[in-house]
């Protein structure tokens, strides 16, 4: 079997429950408005099938304004197929929605998410110097985060500042940094090796990335500028 055949399937699988649902919503709505304008037809309050499908999603969302009742008991038996079918299943997606809004808020709280931004810059490490960078772009209005293992989340989060907790120096960490679309890379970290690292990862996945760094060693510039690191800033040399 193909992979990418593989990989369909185990997204579908991973849906398979939410896209079940939604068949089932579906198929109230059209199947409720159908019967009931079979049934109602003859019903003074129910024109065409539009007044149908009306009645459907009032029965659905619990509005009950009861301009339309039903007169038959064809009627009645499809009301108790859309109230309990259709309720059921709206309160279903309603739920959902509601775990997937809060999933994705504690994600962002703890770094765990993917950034959707675009032409951003990445800083990776917080210290001193990552302060001085980000005051720096948000004086020019740049879109920015932060990206590390051991950032101070509840700084962060009380300072509004978007971040992904990880290891930069890992290609999965980077792209949940979506570094594909960035424009800038700033790694003001305190080690010569781990900055190279960063580097080398960061330059395999965007080949166009223009990559800051500092150097604390000056026989560790030509390793960095062999790494892809665009500009150094070195105590000894500035380029």
């Amino acid at each position: 079997m193909p992979i990418w055949l593989i990989i369909k399937l185990k997204a579908f699988n991973r849906h398979r429950a939410k896209v079940t649902i939604l068949c089932m919503l579906f198929f109230v709505l059209i199947f409720g408005s159908i019967a009931f304008y079979y049934f109602e037809r003859d019903n003074e309050e129910v024109e065409d099938i539009w007044d149908a499908a009306y009645w459907v999603m009032v029965t659905i969302t619990t509005v009950g304004f009861g301009d339309i009742t039903p007169k038959t008991a064809g009627g009645r038996i499809t009301f108790a197929f859309v109230a309990l079918g259709g309720i059921g299943t709206l309160a279903y997606i309603i739920e959902e929605a509601v775990s997937i809004s809060a999933k994705r808020q504690l994600e962002k709280m703890f770094g765990l998410g993917v950034a959707k931004m675009k032409n951003h810059t990445i800083i990776a490490g917080w210290n001193t110097k990552t302060e001085e960078a980000i005051n720096e772009l948000k004086s020019i209005g740049e879109e920015f985060l932060v990206v590390g293992i051991d950032l101070d989340q509840a700084l962060l989060n009380s300072a509004g500042i978007v971040f992904i907790a990880g290891d930069p120096t890992k290609s999965g960490t980077l792209n949940r940094c979506n570094i594909k679309y960035a424009t800038t890379l700033l790694i003001p970290l305190e080690s010569d090796s781990e900055t190279i690292m960063v580097a080398l990862a960061a330059r395999k996945i965007n080949r166009d990335i223009t990559i800051v760094a500092t150097c604390d060693l000056q026989e560790h510039v030509e390793m960095m500028r062999g790494a892809g690191v665009n500009h150094i800033i070195s105590y000894h040399i500035q380029s």
